[in-house]
């Protein structure tokens, strides 16, 4: 059982799911801290947002999401190591938390 003191001293796993993304393939996603992901959605929704900084978030994000840790100077590598559709895949996929396919997003709206 976790208790409220290992909670906030930071020592609750980060929710994590397996998704299988197009153009990536099966990989497993941490999801964000609670206060990063409300940061990152409302920045991403801001029409007049500074694309540097969009770009600088996804990184870190993507890092985050995919290592379950913040590393910035790492986070950088990023678009060195894989092309800017799978990184905004992987960023999409772990910023919204669930299977961007289109069938399951129609699954999602009917319900």
């Amino acid at each position: 059982m976790i208790t409220a003191a290992q909670i906030m001293a930071g020592k609750l796993p980060t929710s994590s799911r397996e998704f299988d993304i197009e153009g990536v393939g099966k990989i497993v996603l941490h999801r964000l801290p609670a206060m990063d992901e409300v940061k990152a959605r409302e920045l991403f929704s801001d029409k007049d947002a500074d694309p540097k900084k969009l770009e600088k978030v996804a990184q870190r994000n993507t890092y985050y999401m995919l290592h379950g840790k913040f590393d910035d100077k790492e986070a950088a590598k990023l678009p060195n190591l894989i092309d800017m559709q799978q990184l905004g895949m992987i960023h999409t996929t772990g910023l919204f938390f669930t299977n961007l396919a289109q069938e399951n997003l129609e699954a999602i709206e009917k319900n």
